[in-house]
């Protein structure tokens, strides 16, 4: 099933990218919808997307940032923390970096408060 689903997938690809009708792409965005995206037996946590930066690791940092209960933020310093030298270099030491200073600026102005942030309505979110 691997290997079937494999071969549909960079089939589908060459659909998208190589087809100059609407017609086609819509057909090509069909057939990706209605395959098995994995077999019974196999989990998501076996598989990944656009790359292999977290496969030789013990625990994907998804699942350590789940199981952890960690807050968007630091779960993004963890993901880019543990796939620098393998994918995004530089880049993505500096997009860690830019998300601790989001977290330290948000510390710094709710320190003295209980609470830390808000959420999407623009209500305070309690520590």
């Amino acid at each position: 099933m691997g290997n079937e689903l494999e071969e549909l997938n960079i089939e589908t690809e060459k659909i998208l990218t190589k087809s100059d009708t609407k017609q086609l792409r819509i057909s090509a965005v069909k057939r990706i919808l209605h395959q098995p995206h994995l077999p019974d037996d196999m989990s998501s946590f076996d598989k990944q997307v656009g790359g292999d930066h977290y496969k030789e690791m013990s625990m994907q940092p998804f699942e350590f940032i789940e199981r952890n209960g960690l807050s968007f933020g630091v779960g993004n310093v963890i993901k880019y923390l543990c796939r620098f030298n393998k994918k995004g270099g530089l880049d993505d030491l500096k997009k860690a970096k830019h998300y601790l200073e989001l977290m330290i600026e948000l510390e710094n102005k709710y320190k003295n408060t209980d609470t830390w942030g808000w959420d999407a309505n623009g209500s305070p979110i309690n520590r």
